[in-house]
């Protein structure tokens, strides 16, 4: 007999789609078992980040504040000695909905606050132009720049930009808020491009680390990472970092372009010439295809 809930008990109890007798068994099984708990907490909150509309936050508050008062009643039942088998169910049902309630109302409501204003053009312009020069430079492509990139690149590994006054005022900005706490994809995307193409690696690095854990399937940000291993001698985690972004996404032609520049770093001619091959073929004269049949060209 399995000791913990399944994903999918764990799904019909979050979605209120099993019947009371069968939730109550489950809210017990909550009450003693803290993987399954943490398991339901996390499945809770991620449900009402996804779907904020069917979550509003006075209803949450309400529905802890419902479980609480029932709790109330029971222990109330309790001191004069009439709980019964069923009301030790209800009690300890209460009891955990309550918790789990209140804890991911008050995460929800922390979630479901005003987001932070974007970065403005002053602030990615600058930027896109860094990454655009670097892309053209270099054989890499920075995610972001596929329709601006042209067929040939005058470096091997990169092609980094000074930063002017625009650049350094922009790079400000963005770190200031990082180190604030700001986890928001935007500044951690602009942030981290801008490093990269401005050749301030151990940044970048230091960067990619908590993209890594924070946006583990936004294709830009893996590519954006392994860039950065890429650029610091990193190949191997280059390579696994490119392999598991094409292999989700097979049509984000920025990865394969750049997983083929990793395998040819590494000497897996077969293996780059047969990533290039599908970029080139897939839409001819788009300039990552254009881009894909040089490195093609001059790899052989």
């Amino acid at each position: 007999m399995n000791p913990h809930l399944t994903e999918e008990e764990i799904i019909l109890l979050t979605e209120q789609a099993c019947e009371r007798h069968v939730a109550e068994k489950f809210y017990e099984h909550l009450h003693q078992c803290q993987k399954c708990l943490d398991d339901f907490q996390y499945m809770a909150r991620s449900r009402m980040i996804e779907n904020t509309s069917d979550f509003p936050e006075q209803s949450l508050v309400e529905l802890g504040m419902a479980a609480v008062a029932v709790t109330r009643a029971e222990e109330n039942t309790q001191s004069l000695g009439t709980r019964s088998s069923r009301r030790k169910w209800s009690y300890r049902y209460a009891t955990i909905a309550a918790a789990v309630l209140m804890v991911t109302a008050a995460v929800w409501i922390g979630f479901s606050g005003p987001p932070a204003a974007g970065p403005g053009a002053d602030i990615t312009g600058p930027i896109f132009e860094a990454m655009t020069v670097a892309s053209n430079r270099s054989l890499a492509v920075i995610p972001g720049t596929e329709h601006s990139i042209t067929t040939t690149a005058r470096t091997y590994r990169s092609g980094f930009v000074a930063t002017d006054e625009a650049m350094s005022k922009a790079l400000l900005y963005l770190s200031k808020r990082y180190e604030e706490g700001e986890t928001s994809r935007d500044v951690v995307y602009w942030l981290l491009a801008g490093f990269l193409s401005t050749g301030q690696i151990n940044g970048a690095r230091n960067v990619a680390r908590n993209g890594l854990l924070w946006y583990p399937e936004d294709v830009e940000i893996v590519t954006l990472s392994a860039l950065a291993a890429f650029f610091d001698g990193e190949v191997d985690e280059a390579d696994r970092l490119l392999r598991s972004v094409v292999e989700k996404e097979p049509a984000f032609e920025a990865a394969a372009v750049n997983l083929g520049i990793v395998l040819m770093e590494k000497g897996d001619q077969a293996g780059a010439e047969e990533v290039l091959a599908r970029v080139a073929g897939r839409r001819p004269a788009t300039p990552l295809a254009e881009r894909a049949a040089w490195l093609l060209e001059r790899h052989n």
